[in-house]
C-alpha cells in the first residue's frame, strides 16, 4: 500500500536525519505555554530518537511553536515544532518536534 503523506512546506533539512527512530506509540500530552491562556492537547506519538520525537494529533501546530511534552502529568521535555504533514491514511497531523531540554521524566516509558 502506498502511503499518502503529503507535506505542507517544503523543509529540505527535515530529511536529513542524524539519529535513527525508534517506532515508539505512546499518548502524551501538548502544551502550548505562550497562549494567553495556555492549550493541552492530546497525541500519540510515532517515532522516537534522542534528539526529537513525532507525534499524531488532529491540529497542527506552526512551525517554531514552543511546546512542553507531558506524559503521566509529568513534563518530560520542552520541544519545538520543526516540520508538519498531513496523513491521509489517518487523517491527522504528524508534527516533527525538535527536543530543547529533556527533564528528569526523560524517557517516555509505559
Amino acid at each position: 500500500m502506498k502511503s499518502t503523506i503529503v507535506k505542507t512546506l517544503n523543509n529540505p533539512f527535515s530529511e536529513q536525519r542524524s539519529q535513527s527512530r525508534n517506532p515508539q506509540q505512546y499518548f502524551v500530552r501538548i502544551q502550548i505555554p505562550d497562549n494567553e491562556e495556555p492549550e493541552t492537547m492530546l497525541a500519540l506519538t510515532k517515532d522516537i530518537s534522542d534528539q526529537g520525537v513525532a507525534v499524531l494529533t488532529y491540529v497542527p501546530l506552526p512551525i517554531g511553536t514552543r511546546v512542553l511534552i507531558e506524559r503521566d502529568n509529568f513534563c518530560i521535555a520542552s520541544a519545538e515544532v520543526a516540520d508538519w504533514e498531513w496523513d491521509y491514511d489517518c487523517d491527522m497531523a504528524r508534527i516533527g518536534l525538535k527536543l530543547i531540554e529533556k527533564t528528569e521524566n526523560w524517557p517516555i516509558t509505559c
